[in-house]
């Protein structure tokens, strides 16, 4: 009578944990008040088992979490005493997603405000001025540089950085460095795992 429930059983991705939970049930079909039952759970997928955790949260209710490590069919099998709980073996079939390892950046954008010479922010575009230099690691100038005049005043600069390193922007406005220009931009390969 116990019963599974949760996303865990309905979808899963292999680049996160999934979850869900079981609630012991009595005879009756009551929701037990405390733990204690020795519930079971296997997972099983394309390349075999799927370790799960089962936590006794100690009010009759258990929290289940399996990890899967790749996509396709995973069979979810609940057991309380060696007996099917919760309508299981539940069927799985955990999708790809997007993985933080393989997962780059493909374009900078940043945006210039421009203001009159009183402070006065423009709601105009036309300004034919504008240069962005982005210099790599080697001094070598980036050609792929897109400028965008929104019309009101704002421009949108675009770029890729094709190699890992350190690079230098210089944003100019008729010849001249606007505010904040030149700074630093680091591209870097390996992510912050946390």
């Amino acid at each position: 009578m116990s019963t599974c429930k949760g996303p865990g059983l309905k979808e899963a991705f292999d680049t996160k944990p999934a979850l869900f939970k079981i609630q012991a049930r009595d005879a009756e079909g009551n929701n037990m008040p405390n733990g204690g039952d020795p519930f079971v759970v296997s997972v099983s997928g394309p390349s075999g088992e799927v370790p799960a955790e089962v936590k006794d949260n100690g009010d009759g209710t258990y929290d289940v979490c399996y990890n899967p490590k790749e996509h396709g069919p995973h069979a979810i099998d609940v057991k309380l005493r060696n007996k099917p709980v919760g309508g299981g073996p539940f069927s799985v079939n955990v999708k790809q997603a997007a993985d933080h390892l393989h997962t780059f950046v493909d374009r900078y954008e940043f945006s210039i405000r421009t203001k009159t010479k009183t402070g006065e922010f423009l709601t105009t575009g036309g300004e034919e001025g504008f240069k962005v230099i982005v210099q790599g690691p080697n001094g070598e100038q980036i050609k792929d540089v897109e400028i965008t005049d929104k019309r009101n005043g704002t421009y949108i600069v675009s770029y890729a950085l094709p190699v890992y390193g350190d690079y230098k922007v210089f944003a100019k406005l008729n010849g001249r460095h606007i505010r904040g220009s030149p700074w630093k931009q680091s591209h870097y390969e390996e992510p912050d795992d946390e």
